[in-house]
């Protein structure tokens, strides 16, 4: 009698395993939960991401423009993606990664400055000239640029109060006691009236940009704060209207002035 039974499903069928191309229900995306599928696709386009973006070479002839050796630019970049991938690195991790590929960030300030920190810390003797640019180059420390500030021992006093609340008076009446003083201000007009307040003399220059000539040889000194003299030392120093330090145009010079 002649047996004519259906093939159980399991890969050897027609079509499949050793007699055909794989059935696609073999694919770990279709034995999955939809879960497991997620995390699947999104490790695969994690992979993509680096691949494209180290495989270009535009960014190798970037790096090797830094004097990294040619012949440890592949392996660094093997060991990169792995460290990125299982997140090695304090600085760049995956979920970085994967938050800057769903906001579709610019590509070169995500790994380049990753790549470099960890070329310098892994390879130190062979990326000496890219070391000493990233030093030059680095804006993250503001209070490295002052040296001198940060040898000198200072305290400084926060006065905090509504508008018009007098809360100045104090800082202000103390910068007139010293004779080496520095006012920084916000507008010429309030530049000018502590100015006045402090006795023009000789010795104290008022700086407001609006001078016809270059105010030299002064003790004491009324400024706007983007023109405050950072090569002279003062006793006592009033930053007014501190809350400056947060406006997108001028803050800068309030940081400065503190730093």
């Amino acid at each position: 009698m002649l047996s004519t039974s259906r093939p159980s499903f399991d890969g050897r069928a027609e079509g499949n395993g050793a007699w055909g191309p794989p059935s696609p229900f073999q694919s770990p995306l279709f034995t999955q939960t939809p879960a497991q599928r997620k995390r699947l696709l999104a490790q695969k386009n994690f992979q993509k991401y680096m691949d494209y973006f180290f495989d270009s070479s535009y960014i190798r002839k970037l790096c090797l423009s830094f004097e990294i050796p040619e012949e440890i630019y592949d392996p660094a970049v093997r060991e990169f993606k792995e460290a990125v991938a299982n997140n090695q690195l304090n600085y760049l991790t995956s979920t970085d990664v994967r938050s800057h590929m769903e906001e579709n960030s610019n590509m070169e300030r995500v790994f380049l400055p990753a790549f470099y920190e960890y070329l310098v810390s892994k390879y130190p003797d062979d990326t000496r000239t890219l070391s000493k640019l990233l030093v030059l180059t680095d804006l993250s420390r503001p209070w490295n640029w002052y040296p001198n500030a940060r040898r000198i021992r200072r305290k400084i006093i926060l006065h905090i109060g509504p508008p018009d609340s007098r809360q100045s008076e104090a800082a202000l009446a103390r910068l007139r006691e010293s004779s080496r003083a520095l006012y920084c201000g916000s507008s010429p007009l309030k530049v000018r009236a502590v100015y006045a307040s402090l006795g023009p003399s000789a010795s104290c220059a008022l700086i407001t940009g609006e001078e016809p000539e270059e105010t030299v040889g002064f003790d004491a000194c009324a400024a706007l704060a983007e023109l405050v003299p950072l090569d002279r030392r003062f006793d006592v120093a009033v930053v007014d209207d501190v809350d400056m330090i947060s406006d997108r145009e001028r803050g800068w010079a309030w940081s400065r002035a503190i730093l």
